[in-house]
């Protein structure tokens, strides 16, 4: 039986992959990438993409175990990385 749920909350979730570095070649995309992994994830199961807020009634939830949480707190502080990764990029390119 189905039942409503956040999908942020559900184990079948999966992230984006971030980008390393920031350089003058992949300065947008780390933007987009960054404002990306703030407000999406991905389900495992129909490969959609759904903001994190996003509830719906779903057959195939699985709660989130220890070690997703860990996961996605080791997510969370790489997604902290980049924006601080951007930052330093804007400080240090020279004026256009």
């Amino acid at each position: 039986m189905a039942r409503k749920v956040r999908c942020v909350e559900c184990a079948n979730t999966n992230h984006w992959a971030l980008p390393e570095r920031v350089t003058e070649e992949n300065y947008r995309y780390a933007q987009w990438c960054h404002a990306l992994a703030g407000c999406s994830v991905v389900c495992d199961v129909t490969m959609r993409t759904k903001k994190t807020e996003h509830e719906q009634y779903c057959k195939r939830y699985v709660r989130k175990g220890e070690r997703d949480r860990i996961f996605d707190d080791l997510y969370e502080k790489e997604v902290l990385e980049l924006e601080a990764k951007i930052r330093d990029f804007e400080r240090m390119k020279p004026d256009d």
